[in-house]
């Protein structure tokens, strides 16, 4: 077979094998530039947009993100060792080609394809190094790793939401259920709706580690690395003393408030009651 092979490529003109060399050298040339661009993401925790992977818009919490930020470290590295691969590849072809340049040509002729060959891959460097310069730079400030200039822009102060005008006393907490507003209701979640989501969170990486099945090599890896990211997650919910929502806490403080308004709406319609009646009294003599 590998004879056969070497003698269906020695037989090809100068001209293929010239093109088929440039063409080989350039496609490696974009290879170790998508390499560069996928270490830089992995460097800085940036996400490319190639990249695409969703997840419930309810489960954007603490162990989500770990394993989010995991998946995607691990995507930019298989696809870094794929390209290392086809590198591999491209270079034994490109070997071959050179020996048999080598072995038709004369030197001169040879250093003058190469040198050729060797300007137009450059060219085309600068031209790829551009465009990937400017998709991390675009992908650190969608990140925020990129300061903006705060004294350009003037720093907004907001009023607090709430300002108690009567004689009513309201904690903290109290105060900060008031600033939510009329429409805020107490979220049926809790410790135990936290934990369902984060047994959500397992189901749907495992059906992402599925669809990029082709590019993980070693599945396992990540997969325990996830595990142990939710594990921990959920022992630390499960053992916290200050959990994410507990509504008997919110209902307590919203029923102590509701009191202290309405004792006060009554202390001011009796006081009003008082003020009418000595007006008619007044009024009748």
């Amino acid at each position: 077979m590998n004879s056969h092979r070497d003698n269906t490529i020695s037989n090809i003109t100068e001209p293929v094998i010239k093109s088929h060399y440039r063409g080989l050298s350039i496609k490696k040339m974009k290879l170790q530039c998508s390499i560069f661009f996928n270490n830089q993401c992995v460097k800085h925790g940036l996400r490319p947009k190639y990249l695409h992977i969703k997840i419930n818009r309810e489960l954007k919490f603490n162990a989500s993100k770990k394993c989010l930020s995991s998946l995607y470290k691990l995507l930019l590295r298989e696809e870094i060792r794929l390209a290392y691969q086809k590198i591999y590849t491209i270079d034994l072809k490109l070997k071959q080609l050179y020996d048999i340049m080598r072995t038709s040509l004369s030197s001169v002729s040879l250093d003058h394809i190469l040198q050729d060959i060797f300007h137009q891959v450059d060219y085309t460097r600068n031209k790829k190094s551009l465009v990937i310069n400017k998709k991390i730079e675009n992908l650190k400030l969608q990140k925020n790793l990129v300061a903006s200039d705060s004294q350009s822009y003037a720093i907004h102060d907001f009023k607090p939401p709430v300002l108690n005008f009567t004689n009513i006393v309201f904690d903290n907490k109290e105060m900060e259920l008031l600033s939510k507003g009329f429409k805020f209701n107490i979220s049926p979640s809790n410790s135990k709706q936290v934990v369902q989501n984060l047994e959500i969170l397992a189901v749907e990486s495992e059906s992402i580690l599925h669809k990029y099945s082709d590019i993980i090599t070693n599945p396992d890896s990540l997969r325990s690395e996830m595990k142990n990211i939710i594990k921990s997650e959920k022992q630390r919910l499960i053992k916290s003393p200050y959990p994410l929502y507990n509504n008997d806490i919110l209902l307590k403080k919203l029923r102590k408030g509701y009191q202290k308004i309405t004792s006060s709406l009554q202390k001011a319609t009796r006081a009003q009651q008082c003020a009418c009646s000595i007006e008619k009294t007044t009024t009748i003599k």
